[in-house]
């Protein structure tokens, strides 16, 4: 994947990623989740338990659930961008929801 820097990864991945309309402008739809996830990055450690659930529409990208472990530390986050499709009208968007705790 990274050779050097990802030393060894794994876990369960589920995609379901559909996208419609012009190829111009698709609009996407689908989910992405990981379970059982572990990932060993170089200078980083190795983190377990990995979780990850999101969601993306043409106008939004949500991330409900991410969760990671080393040791005995853990870290969850959620996050969501709204306004994707908007943006291509006016601009740059905007991260509406960050919460990250540990």
């Amino acid at each position: 994947m990274a050779p050097g820097t990802v030393r060894a990864a794994g876990g369960k991945l589920s995609l379901d990623v559909r996208a419609k309309g012009p190829l111009g402008r698709p609009s996407p739809r689908g989910t992405l989740r990981v379970t059982e996830g572990r990932l060993a990055v170089a200078e980083w450690g190795e983190w377990s338990r990995i979780a990850v659930s999101a969601t993306v529409t043409e106008d939004a990208v949500e991330l409900s659930r991410l969760e990671v472990h080393r040791g005995s530390g853990q870290l969850s986050a959620t996050a969501s961008v709204r306004g994707l499709r908007a943006a291509e009208d006016r601009g740059p968007f905007a991260m509406e929801t960050v919460d990250i705790s540990t």
